[in-house]
């Protein structure tokens, strides 16, 4: 594993076309996902490290805790200017507070979007320079200065701030910037907010669909599941979208989230049912425990049911040549297969993925890695 972060670059870069925050929180718990990120930020070639830095900047998912550090040890190393910007459009989606006096000592490095990224991470630590920093961003020509400062008011709960200008944003062609502002009036619970990401998630447009989903993802609590909701049960959204609206909330820790993820759980479509019982992050399995014990002895489908089980407990050893057996005859089957492996016990998971046969495309060989870098194999 440390030749391939340290040596081999094109290893390195098969490696991370996988490494996705999304997909890599699916197949492996926070920690070892972490350790992984880590040495690849700290050891690997540069367009290796800016792949995931750029990875994280697009996210939906928060960077996390344990690596806010790292990524902003890269906004004053003496790595080249792309890799720093990407660094700092990264430095974006960090939330951990005892960052932000760091932060605030390198903020003066900065100018233009990158400036503007790190007044977000500020802003999200309720750092009190924020403010100021992101409402004279507003009248900025920069788009993408615009978006971030409207992001960075919101993050500082300063809606009314931020209500005139995403009023007329939510307008703009550049989605960046109507996204921004969608977010903002969506939180105002201003219905041109999700009018705004209605049609966005329609968009044949890859980067679009996938910017509206991180907006739906970074609204707080009191919105966010009532606007999945309303996404869902609305017909214009394509069925892709929805799908990735539900395993969004499926995933959120917030118990505002637990009413929608309930009423989802007895949906009618095996498909809905299932996707819910993959996507659960632990915080809902707690929450939700009763009833999906409930759910277990009810549900119909035999995949939901496999599903649902190895949500709730660790997969049993006696299924485990099953499994090997499943991923050898089952290709359609194997990213799920590589979610509950990730569960089988530490001792045994060396011995389990080289049972499975040498992986025969970048992802599993990408999985694969994770999975024997996790057990702490070098």
């Amino acid at each position: 594993m440390g030749a391939i972060l340290a040596g081999d670059a094109a290893a390195a870069a098969r490696l991370t076309e996988a490494m996705d925050p999304e997909l890599a929180a699916a197949h492996l718990d926070s920690a070892e996902v972490v350790r992984l990120q880590t040495a690849i930020l700290k050891h690997a070639p540069s367009s290796v490290k800016r792949e995931l830095l750029e990875a994280f900047a697009g996210s939906w998912r928060p960077v996390p805790q344990e690596l806010g550090p790292t990524i902003v040890a890269l906004l004053t190393s003496r790595e080249g200017r792309a890799t720093v910007e990407s660094a700092a459009r990264a430095a974006a989606r960090i939330t951990d507070r005892s960052l932000a006096s760091l932060l605030e000592t390198v903020i003066a490095k900065f100018s233009g979007e990158e400036r503007a990224c790190v007044v977000r991470a500020l802003a999200a630590m309720r750092s009190d320079r924020a403010k100021d920093e992101a409402t004279g961003g507003l009248a900025s020509r920069v788009n993408a200065v615009r978006a971030h400062s409207l992001h960075a008011l919101v993050e500082l709960g300063e809606l009314d701030a931020a209500a005139t200008a995403a009023a007329e944003a939510v307008l703009e062609p550049d989605f960046v910037v109507r996204h921004a502002a969608a977010r903002a009036l969506t939180e105002l619970g201003d219905t041109r907010g999700v009018e705004a990401l209605t049609t966005d998630l329609a968009s044949p447009l890859d980067l679009v669909r996938r910017s509206a989903l991180v907006v739906v993802a970074l609204l707080g609590e009191r919105r966010q599941g009532t606007t999945v909701k309303e996404l869902v049960g609305t017909k214009t959204v394509p069925t892709a979208a929805k799908l990735a609206l539900i395993r969004i909330l499926a995933s959120s820790p917030s118990p505002a989230a637990t009413p929608t993820i309930q009423s989802l759980l007895g949906h009618k479509k095996e498909s809905i049912r299932l996707l819910v019982y993959e996507s659960l992050g632990p915080e809902q399995v707690k929450l939700l425990k009763p009833v999906l014990l409930d759910r277990l002895q009810k549900e119909a489908s035999a995949a939901a049911r496999m599903a649902l089980a190895s949500t709730l407990e660790p997969v049993a050893p006696e299924a485990r040549p099953v499994l090997g057996q499943l991923f050898a005859s089952s290709p359609a089957l194997r990213p799920v297969l590589w979610r509950i492996l990730a569960r089988v016990d530490r001792d045994k998971l060396c011995a389990a993925v080289g049972a499975l046969g040498p992986p025969d495309s970048a992802l599993d060989y990408a999985l694969a890695a994770r999975l024997v870098c996790a057990a702490g194999q070098r």
